[in-house]
């Protein structure tokens, strides 16, 4: 709904009804004299502001930057819009801009209360330009709040470092350790690269396993491996390499070159030396990182718990992540994690565009062309995506993640043969160590050939999963529940569901497949506990919702399952299962005897 107010002769401000309705009218006022005056610039601030505010609604980070940008230089002393021009330019990217703005920020809002962002932007710019003694000068001006006082300390040892080396570094970072354990855990690696860098190898050792507990990110395992192929420790390598190979994407691709450098009698020259920028921008993605998985526990907990969480933000790691870029492009964690926010943001061109920078020769590129694929479907060109990833697999070789996200996309385009093929391609090709994530392959080669109607050979690769990961609820869960689900071998099937509700008693889907099955075989009393605990754990997901409602039908209780099978339409369903659902609303389930 729009009003079209009426402000003076010849001024029309547009106020649109909801949260920047207040906002909106306040800058108004405040800018009506000069309105009156110059009718243009108090046109541009309103329209721009509510522009800025509509695009942060629907996260349109760059839309807001511009937005803002644009309101503040109609309206610059309004501090408000001076703030939001600031986070939103330093979001989307443009650090330079949003610095100027910080130290605008510094310099004339009275009072200004952002928890020393502004203060830690401007020393990133002074960082960058190797001006080490204003980084301290700026943080000692504007400290960092509680939970971000770890990065100032890290930023002053760095900043140290490039003014009186690692000696003195060490010295500032052992007396911010002993003021606190979180600064102390959180600057632990920062503790390792310097003693490296000033040849106390016994210490940085010591520092580098601490921080693999204390902080256990990809750039900290990466610079413990190589810190080890430094020091001739092949045994010691071998083994961290040994660990990292089970894990998907960047960090086994990491361990595959590190054991062929360790093979070749070579060694990696990553965080060798470290400049002080170096170690600063990796300050800023720990911090991103951290603030990150924070956000995304939570969000995962409100989804499970029926929130909606389309919308939520995460514009604070993605603010760190930038700066951390900015100081170190060739940082492709920070790199991959910019690009992943975009496109979870729906902004796919910008994602691509992030996500294209990554090299060839890094670690990330195989993960950087995945993601590219996936915006590319996203903007609705899976042949693109397609080609990309076919593409990706032939250049690579191994391979092995984009082989598995080009079946994923074959399949999800109703192209089961070919996805058979592509994972049968992958499996033959698999060298000996690769069995920790071969189950991945066998599950979904078996999806493909459910899809295709060949249940002897699915079940085969659902048996071969379940060899390669016995304690995988997922492929207990899988096997068990297509044994259940076909009426054979049940008594072990319903010990391998059993078996994967004990190692993860808080899978609603888990769950749901026990139940699914009892109701499988009619046993509705049994399937209704198990199903009605799967709803309780994941409300708000619509295939546990239709199963309940679909066993409450046989139970007799009409009302909750037409209820159920209503909610089931809020919660976004698939096409198909939307179908169903309306079909049994109109008609109910059919008689057992149909």
């Amino acid at each position: 709904m729009v009003r079209i107010i009426r402000i003076c002769k010849g001024s029309l401000l547009r106020e649109i009804v909801g949260a920047p309705l207040r906002r909106a009218f306040m800058l108004a006022t405040t800018i009506l004299a000069a309105s009156c005056a110059t009718q243009e610039p108090a046109s541009t601030a309103v329209g721009d502001y509510l522009s800025g505010r509509l695009a942060a609604k629907v996260r349109a980070v760059p839309t807001a930057a511009d937005a803002f940008e644009q309101a503040h230089l109609a309206a610059p002393q309004d501090p408000e819009i001076l703030t939001e021009a600031f986070y939103f330019n330093l979001a989307a990217g443009d650090v330079e801009a949003a610095a100027q703005l910080a130290q605008k920020i510094i310099t004339e809002v009275d009072g200004h209360s952002d928890g020393g962002l502004a203060g830690l932007v401007v020393a990133t710019r002074l960082m960058a330009k190797g001006d080490y003694a204003g980084v301290q000068d700026v943080l000692k001006a504007h400290p960092q709040s509680r939970g971000q006082k770890a990065i100032g300390r890290s930023f002053e040892a760095w900043a140290i470092d490039g003014r009186a080396g690692a000696e003195a570094a060490i010295s500032a970072l052992d007396a911010a350790a002993a003021s606190s354990d979180q600064i102390r855990a959180f600057t632990i690696i920062h503790r390792a690269l310097l003693s490296e860098k000033a040849g106390r190898l016994e210490e940085a050792r010591a520092a580098y396993q601490l921080s693999l507990a204390a902080l256990n990110i990809p750039p900290v395992r990466a610079a413990y491996g190589a810190f080890l192929e430094r020091q001739g420790d092949a045994d010691e390598a071998r083994k961290l390499y040994d660990v990292l190979s089970g894990e998907p994407g960047p960090e086994r691709e990491g361990a595959r070159r590190g054991v062929a450098r360790l093979e070749a009698g070579e060694a990696s020259d990553f965080y060798a030396d470290p400049t002080p920028a170096q170690g600063a921008a990796l300050a800023l993605y720990a911090y991103g990182y951290g603030a990150l998985d924070n956000m995304v526990e939570r969000v995962n907990a409100a989804a499970r718990a029926g929130a909606n969480v389309s919308r939520v933000s995460y514009n604070l790691p993605l603010a760190m992540m930038q700066l951390a870029l900015y100081l170190d492009p060739a940082l492709d964690p920070a790199r991959t994690t910019v690009g992943d926010i975009f496109a979870l943001y729906g902004d796919q061109e910008k994602a691509i565009n992030v996500l294209s920078k990554v090299s060839t020769a890094s670690p990330y590129y195989e993960r950087a062309q995945i993601e590219i694929a996936g915006a590319e479907r996203a903007r609705g060109r899976p042949d693109r995506a397609i080609a990309i990833l076919q593409r990706t697999s032939e250049k690579l070789g191994a391979g092995f993640s984009a082989r598995f996200a080009l079946a994923n996309l074959l399949a999800n385009e109703d192209r089961p043969l070919e996805a058979a093929d592509v994972l049968t391609e992958a499996i033959n090709s698999f060298p000996e160590d690769f069995s920790a994530a071969a189950w991945r392959y066998h599950i979904a080669r078996a999806e493909a050939r459910l899809a295709l109607d060949d249940w002897p050979q699915a079940e085969a690769d659902l048996e071969r999963a379940v060899e390669l990961a016995p304690e995988e609820p997922t492929t207990l869960n899988y096997l068990g529940y297509s044994w259940a689900e076909r009426g054979i071998n049940l008594e072990e099937a319903f010990a391998l569901l059993e078996k994967a509700i004990a190692l993860r008693p808080d899978s609603g889907a888990i769950i749901d497949s026990l139940g699914w099955a009892y109701f499988q075989l009619g046993q509705y009393e049994e399937a209704v506990l198990r199903l009605e605990e799967a709803a309780a754990l994941e409300p708000a997901d619509p295939t546990i919702t239709d199963h309940l409602g679909d066993v409450y039908w046989r139970l007799d209780r009409k009302i909750e399952a037409q209820y159920q099978w209503r909610h089931v339409l809020e919660l976004d369903p698939s096409e198909e299962l939307a179908e169903s659902v309306h079909k049994k609303l109109k008609d109910g389930l059919p008689a057992i005897d149909d």
